[in-house]
């Protein structure tokens, strides 16, 4: 991490207000953030880390990180392709999110990001199968997108600039 990150505190602080309640706009500041700071990814991955130290009890705050995850890896993706540090960096740190929730009334929700990481390829079959295994569930299929109260899963023909899951 070396250098100092001259946005830490304003990321902070807007992370802070996103774990307690998410909204559309704000997870797209964050996640735009971070990206357009893909450099300092490092301290972006250490601000996730304390904030699940200090709220890994609350399974609300954990689906609100892994909305937020699920933000700046789509986006880094999109945006940097080849360049994005993010889903390597985000791995670990995902599977303890995912391991928080499992068998919590946010699972569901937990399911349907995977569903849509897996129908973008954001990662290999094995990471997503990781992945839910570390939920309590079994491998999704590709085409298998649940829904769940409170989150809007994009059309086939959405948009993935303008859905904040898509």
């Amino acid at each position: 991490m070396g250098e100092a990150w001259g946005r830490s505190a304003e990321y902070s602080k807007l992370l802070s207000q996103v774990i307690e309640r998410a909204s559309e706009a704000k997870l797209k500041a964050l996640a735009d953030t971070a990206v357009d700071e893909s450099p300092h990814y490092k301290h972006v991955h250490a601000l996730l880390e304390k904030k699940f130290q200090s709220r890994s009890s609350d399974v609300k705050a954990l689906r609100n990180m892994l909305y937020i995850v699920s933000e700046i890896i789509q986006l880094s993706a999109q945006q940097l392709g080849s360049k994005d540090k993010y889903r390597e960096r985000l791995q670990p740190f995902t599977l303890k999110l995912l391991q928080g929730l499992m068998g919590s009334t946010f699972t569901d929700h937990a399911k349907r990001i995977l569903a849509l990481w897996r129908k973008k390829n954001l990662y290999p079959e094995g990471t997503l199968d990781a992945f839910a295994h570390a939920l309590g569930v079994s491998p999704l299929d590709k085409t298998c997108l649940p829904t769940a109260k409170g989150v809007s899963l994009p059309p086939p023909n959405a948009d993935p600039h303008t859905h904040p899951l898509g």
